[in-house]
């Protein structure tokens, strides 16, 4: 069991509530629904396996010498470096399929060894623990495979593609009986270390409610989406309603006036393209075979990235924090849609909440917003007082209670997943333990789940 040398946070008294009725709402963006419907039921959550057998087949090492797989932009700045800075911590070996890309990255950041197979850097000899660093499709793949090989893993957030496909990692490991760990950095960055002392210490009473708020405008690669040629979701709904009303069209006219000649079809053609530039005539683009372009921003591919696009990447770090400060979610639902028509994931998204321990929250997504209406932050509100603060934008934190009102703005370390990765090695040593574990994580993967399918839990 941890220790904390501070109280518990204070929270109001369990509401005895009569659980509600399961209803099922069908809402998907148009090219989710085929890849929710075609995967597996989403399980409950894995059961937990008792403390003194959960690592019974893992011994601590005295000096953790990690393999990355998949070296690309996250672990540049934010952790690679920080993998060799941290005490009893070394990076010995490097992976990406691209090998020129990989020993780039290994000349780069002093690696010894650089491979372009997943298989011979994880059953490495020299190698005892993997950092899978790559795009959400192939997270299961490779930890699996370290897990099979007998090795701890630290996995990217969100842990996997879905709740199924992150069961599937952790349920690997729990057989396995080996450390598995989620890079949710921001449970141990020192602002949101701040709020949770706050909360403990009851700076603003007895916590009632939460409120998540994370609005921004589309970027250059959402419209790089839209220039490649392949349809949105907005077009491809256009373009089955213009086809049933040109079929109606023909079917009430009869055969003589219901034929184009070659001239009329061409300046059909031409109207759509005036109404829709970046998109080709409609026999260029079958959806089925263009919808995956490789120039798609790989987040918002539903088969790369996963269910929920943004959301999932940048809505799995709000869910987890809030899980962090006030523990397990155990009702949610939500409300998903694609509005900008600019990819196949949702990018409009809201959800309401409640805690294990009475607290509410409600949360609101937008990545099509104009400029003029990009915010972010959160806030918590007590019996008697209220935090304000932001995720991604700032570190500022502040304090409104009956003392006045109080502003930090803590420091962010170099290499953001450092601190976090402290607590990996120290845990991986038996000298502690890591505050973000495959445990905690697959609760944010469920709800992340619940809310962007719109199935209400429980």
């Amino acid at each position: 069991m941890r220790s904390s040398a501070m109280s518990a946070p204070r929270f109001p008294p369990l509401l005895n509530r009569p659980p509600l009725p399961l209803i099922v709402g069908a809402l998907f963006a148009l090219l989710l629904l085929g890849l929710y419907l075609s995967s597996p039921p989403t399980p409950s959550l894995p059961t937990n396996i008792p403390a003194h057998d959960r690592l019974a087949n893992f011994r601590p090492v005295s000096e953790v010498r990690w393999a990355i797989i998949g070296c690309g932009d996250v672990t540049e700045k934010k952790s690679g470096p920080a993998l060799s800075l941290i005490p009893y911590s070394r990076l010995v070996m490097v992976m990406r399929r691209n090998g020129s890309l990989a020993q780039d990255y290994a000349e780069r950041h002093k690696v010894a060894r650089w491979s372009t197979s997943a298989e011979e850097t994880i059953n490495h000899p020299d190698v005892n623990a993997v950092y899978i660093a790559t795009p959400h499709r192939y997270h299961a793949q490779y930890a699996m495979m370290a897990a099979q090989a007998g090795k701890p893993a630290y996995v990217e957030k969100p842990m996997g593609m879905s709740h199924v496909d992150s069961s599937a990692i952790l349920s690997a490991f729990q057989r396995a009986k080996l450390p598995l760990f989620v890079a949710y950095y921001r449970r141990a960055l020192p602002n949101f270390l701040r709020i949770k002392a706050l909360l403990q210490s009851g700076a603003i009473g007895d916590v009632l409610s939460v409120q998540v708020v994370y609005h921004r405008p589309p970027n250059k690669y959402d419209y790089q989406w839209a220039i490649s040629g392949v349809p949105s979701q907005r077009e491809l709904q256009t373009m089955l309603q213009e086809q049933q009303q040109q079929q109606q069209q023909q079917q009430g006219e009869g055969n003589g006036k219901g034929k184009e000649d070659g001239a009329q079809q061409q300046h059909q053609q031409q109207h759509q393209q005036r109404q829709y530039p970046h998109r080709p005539p409609p026999q260029h683009h079958p959806a089925g075979a263009s919808l995956y372009n490789a120039s798609l921003k790989w987040r918002v591919d539903p088969l790369v990235g996963g269910l929920g696009g943004y959301f999932r990447d940048k809505g799995s770090h709000h869910l987890d924090l809030l899980d962090f400060w006030f523990g397990p979610i155990v009702a949610a639902s939500g409300w998903s849609t694609n509005l900008a028509g600019l990819y196949p994931s949702p990018d409009t998204i809201t959800a309401h909440f409640r805690f294990f321990n009475g607290i509410v929250g409600t949360g609101s997504w937008n990545f099509a917003a104009g400029k003029s209406s990009q915010q972010e932050y959160g806030e918590i509100t007590g019996s008697s007082g209220r935090i304000k603060f932001q995720f991604f934008l700032s570190n500022k934190v502040e304090l409104w209670n009956d003392t006045g009102h109080h502003e930090w703005d803590d420091p962010s370390p170099t290499h953001v997943q450092q601190p976090l990765l402290a607590t990996v090695v120290s845990a991986l040593r038996g000298a502690g333990e890591c505050p973000s574990e495959g445990e905690s994580a697959i609760r944010t993967s469920f709800i992340l789940d619940k809310i962007v399918t719109g199935e209400k839990w429980p």
